[in-house]
């Protein structure tokens, strides 16, 4: 499998958010304000990762890390019990 993050954001001054910025708070509305008067912009975020390739095996499905072995994280039994026998 080859994958790759793509982000994009456009970074504004909207009223009702705040930040914490060394022990300051912040609130987008201070920033608006610095907006307005020319102090401060409005900008595009945006960022691409390097493509990655995973081997994936066709054995069964992948499990994050920590969630214990293949298959026993499910709750309950099998509906069709029966099936290895057909």
């Amino acid at each position: 499998m080859q994958y790759q993050v793509n982000v994009w954001d456009r970074y504004n001054w909207d009223s009702g958010k705040s930040t914490n910025i060394a022990g300051i708070n912040v609130s987008d509305s201070d920033m608006q304000g610095l907006h307005q008067t020319g102090l401060a912009q409005e900008y595009n975020l945006n960022g691409r990762s390097t493509p990655s390739t995973r081997t994936v095996s066709d054995t069964g499905p992948v499990l994050p890390a920590g969630t214990g072995e293949r298959y026993t994280d499910r709750e309950g039994g099998r509906t069709d019990a029966g099936r290895e026998t057909r």
